[in-house]
């Protein structure tokens, strides 16, 4: 049974490398000529991009065929074949890069052909020239090497069920059968990411505008539908695209998408909405900077998308990369706004809404209030910025901010280590105090007794003109009649007219001041004791 299996790998290898040097003589050659004429069938760079590295994957398998025919030929019952796959099996990841690119070359091959009728006339001639009895068109020589791997796997598993395990063949070939099934699984883990990158790809493609990089390495395309989305005024009709890590929705246009938000998994909850007579098949998705309802259209459709994000988000807390939490620095989950349609009355006091009392949402409960109820502003952890609250949200964020606010320091009690030193209170200037710490005398003039009669109206009052303002002379006082200086510059007045003026507060800083030595001034005083006559007549 050994030599059957044996046999076979010999075979189909022999069979393979005369397909690969099919490819090469009638397709790959031809083509390269071509594609150096003024109008070649293929660009270099298309003819790169669907033949990939096949003239590596011939020369290996060459190599690989060279070693194989001599021990067949002289094959017995003791003879080993494993060691060979054990030396060769290193170079097999040539196909990986191959496998990877295949599906995308295939599809483009497929446009080409149909595209250009010389290409597609080319290919059929070529494929019809041959005398083998196996189909040798272009896409099947193509996808021969997809299928290599997988044969040599399911061969070297058979030959070593019917190996013994003191046979010399029995170690060579549990090292070479662990070696190529992990050069398979890189094969089909590349394709699919491979497939999942131009799906993502694709989907970039889609989108109208302005939309966030969707292609990443560690993300893959889960579910995508259509579902209604609770939105301010009435439901709305929007495409949901859900991933690994986060879940992308957009509005649904003729040409594509229009981005609209992204919600990331690792901060979302998932929550079930019981069915109402206005919503059904609905849940809700909580996130830190956007929260929303959403409903399907049955039941199944929901389970389906609640199931689908639930497995999400226990792969993504498994996993080695936990994903992005959108730089979020909340801690609790954005409100669910309230529609408007739901609602005709201010939810904090009741007012009916019209035309001119408007809806208004509070951006930390998500009621419908109007505007005189959601003056205040506060600062939003989920939006980074300052926005509308309702009055109960302004009460109990301005309470828990107080509550928050950290202690003033107290000072701390004396030391008994220390002396306690006695206050110093600064001296009461005195009498006997020196000269030179009493303000200096100045000048002034003899003040008028209050009791004298009042001059006649229209003459001003008969009284001695300094003209030594500044006090050079020093006017000596006596006790009784002390001299009144003004607050501001410290200068004697002299009218007790004045006095009055200032004590009325209808005197200028200019008429405070004791100038009295132009005819302006004198006019001036003259002016405002008339007004003041009058209004104590009145009086």
């Amino acid at each position: 049974m050994r030599f059957k299996i044996v046999q076979e790998i010999v075979t189909t290898e022999e069979i393979y490398v005369d397909m690969l040097h099919f490819l090469t003589k009638k397709y790959i050659r031809p083509l390269a000529q071509s594609a150096s004429s003024p109008s070649p069938l293929l660009t270099p760079q298309q003819m790169c991009f669907i033949f990939s590295n096949i003239a590596d994957i011939l020369n290996m398998n060459e190599a690989l065929l060279k070693q194989l025919q001599p021990r067949f030929n002289i094959w017995t019952s003791s003879s080993t074949i494993g060691d060979i796959f054990v030396h060769i099996g290193p170079f097999l990841r040539v196909y990986i890069l191959y496998c990877g690119n295949y599906p995308k070359s295939s599809a483009v091959l497929s446009v080409l052909s149909s595209k250009s009728s010389q290409l597609s006339d080319f290919l059929k001639n070529e494929a019809a020239t041959s005398s083998s009895e196996l189909d040798l068109s272009l896409p099947s020589l193509l996808v021969s090497p997809m299928q290599r791997i997988p044969r040599y796997e399911m061969l070297l598993r058979e030959l070593l069920r019917y190996t013994s395990k003191h046979h010399p063949d029995f170690m060579h070939l549990t090292v070479a059968l662990e070696l190529i099934t992990g050069i398979n699984i890189q094969i089909n883990s590349s394709i699919k990411d491979k497939e999942g990158f131009d799906q993502l790809l694709s989907l970039q493609k889609q989108f109208v505008g302005y939309c966030p990089p969707i292609v990443s390495k560690q993300r893959k395309l889960l579910r995508e539908g259509t579902l209604y989305q609770q939105c301010k005024r009435a439901p709305k009709q929007r495409q949901f695209f859900l991933f690994s890590d986060c879940i992308i929705y957009g509005d649904i246009l003729r040409s594509g998408y229009k981005f609209r938000r992204q919600v990331y998994l690792r901060n979302a909850t998932i929550k079930t909405v019981a069915d109402t007579s206005k919503i059904k098949y609905a849940l809700q998705i909580l996130g830190k900077q956007k929260s929303f309802i959403v409903c399907a259209k049955d039941s199944q459709e929901k389970e389906a998308w609640i199931n689908d994000i639930t497995v999400a988000k226990q792969s993504l807390a498994h996993s080695t990369n936990p994903g992005n939490d959108g730089n979020c620095i909340s801690n609790e989950d954005a409100p669910i706004w309230v529609p408007d349609y739901t609602s005709e009355m201010c939810m904090s006091c009741n007012a009916r809404f019209t035309l001119i009392l408007r809806r208004h949402h509070c951006r930390k409960c998500g009621h419908v209030v109007c505007g005189y109820c959601s003056e205040m502003r506060y600062f939003i952890d989920s939006l980074n910025q300052y926005a509308r609250v309702c009055g109960p949200c302004y009460t109990i964020l301005t309470q828990s901010q107080r509550q928050q606010l950290p202690v003033p320091p107290v000072h701390p009690p004396p030391r008994p280590d220390l002396p306690l030193r006695p206050l110093q209170t600064p001296p009461v200037p005195t009498d006997s105090a020196p000269e030179k710490c009493r303000p200096p005398s100045l000048s002034m003039s003899t003040v008028p007794d209050p009791t004298e009669p009042a001059p006649e109206m229209g003459r001003p009052p008969s009284r001695s003109i300094s003209t030594d303002p500044i006090g050079r002379h020093q006017n000596r006082h006596t006790a009784s009649e002390p001299p009144q200086f003004s607050a501001q510059l410290q200068i004697p007045i002299k009218d007790p007219m004045l006095l009055l003026i200032k004590h009325l507060n209808l005197a200028t800083p200019r008429e405070s001041i004791c100038t009295n030595t132009s005819q302006e001034s004198d006019n001036h005083l003259r002016c405002i004791r008339q007004g003041l006559l009058q209004t104590t007549t009145k009086l």
